[in-house]
C-alpha cells in the first residue's frame, strides 16, 4: 500500500505540464542527484544531460549527451528545452588557473544559459554561492557574481540563483578545506540564526529537492534562493521525491 504523498505525486503529475529540463553539471556533486530526481518527477517529461563524460546512472526520462564543451552555445541550443539548468562548478586548484577558473564558472555558465534561451527555454536556474557579488574583492565570489549578473540580462522569464553555503556530500576529488568545514559548520547550524542562517551549511541532496521543486514554478521574476529560501522550497513540495517513495513503499 502506497502512503498519501506518494498517490498525490503521481496524481498531481497526471495535470502537470511535461517539461523538457537540459542541464550541465550533470556529473558533479549537487547535479548527479539533481538529475536522478529530476527523472523521478511526473512532471519533467525528459532530461537532457550535456556532459563531458556518461553519468553514473541511467533512466527512461535521461538522454545523456557527450559533447565537446567548444560546442555548448549550439548544443544548448538545439537541445530545445523548456527549463535549463547550471550545476556547473570548480575550484581554481582543479582549473589550474584563475583565467580557466573564470572560463567554467562564469563563460560556459553564460554561454550555455544563452544558448538554451535562443532554443526556446523560458525557465533558467543555477547554482551559485552565498555571498556572489560582481564587485566582489574576492575573486572567487566576483566570478560567481559577474555569471549572475550576465544571465539577467538574457531574456528568461523565470530565473531562479541557488546561493548555498558549504555543501555537504561525497565529491570524487578530496577538498581540504570543505572536509574541515564539514566537520565544523554542521555543528554551527542551530547558532546561525537571522542574516547568518544564509551560511549555514547544507545537504547537496537538500539544494537538489529545492531546485527540483523550483522547476515547475512559472512566476516571472528573479529568485535568490539562500538556505531559508530553499528550506521553504523544499516544505512547500508535494511531490514525494525518489527516497520518500522507496521508504513508504516498504
Amino acid at each position: 500500500m502506497i502512503g498519501i504523498r506518494v498517490f498525490w505525486g503521481r496524481f498531481l503529475g497526471f495535470f502537470m505540464p511535461q517539461l523538457h529540463v537540459v542541464m550541465i553539471g550533470a556529473t558533479g556533486l549537487v547535479g548527479t542527484l539533481l538529475a536522478q530526481t529530476l527523472c523521478h518527477r511526473p512532471e519533467v517529461a525528459q532530461v537532457t544531460a550535456l556532459a563531458r563524460r556518461p553519468l553514473r546512472f541511467s533512466h527512461d526520462k535521461l538522454d545523456t549527451r557527450i559533447i565537446d564543451f567548444a560546442d555548448l552555445h549550439e548544443e544548448a541550443k538545439a537541445v530545445g528545452a523548456d527549463v535549463a539548468i547550471s550545476t556547473l562548478g570548480t575550484t581554481q586548484k582543479q582549473a589550474g588557473s584563475r583565467e580557466a577558473f573564470r572560463k567554467v564558472d562564469r563563460d560556459l555558465v553564460v554561454s550555455f544559459a544563452d544558448g538554451a534561451h535562443r532554443g526556446g527555454a523560458d525557465h533558467l536556474m543555477m547554482v551559485s554561492a552565498v555571498g556572489a557579488d560582481a564587485r566582489s574583492p574576492s575573486f572567487y565570489m566576483k566570478t560567481k557574481g559577474e555569471a549572475d549578473h550576465a544571465v539577467k540580462a538574457l531574456g528568461y522569464e523565470r530565473i531562479d540563483i541557488f546561493r548555498p553555503g558549504l555543501l555537504l556530500g561525497d565529491r570524487d576529488e578530496n577538498r581540504t578545506s570543505e572536509e574541515i568545514g564539514k566537520a565544523l559548520l554542521p555543528l554551527m547550524n542551530p547558532f546561525m540564526a537571522g542574516p547568518l542562517s544564509r551560511y549555514k551549511a547544507i545537504g547537496a541532496d537538500e539544494v537538489a529537492h529545492a531546485m527540483t521543486a523550483a522547476a515547475v514554478l512559472n512566476e516571472p521574476g528573479i529568485f535568490n534562493h539562500q538556505y531559508a529560501e530553499m528550506a521553504d522550497l523544499i516544505s512547500n513540495d508535494r511531490v514525494v521525491q525518489p527516497a520518500e517513495e522507496k521508504a513508504a513503499a516498504e
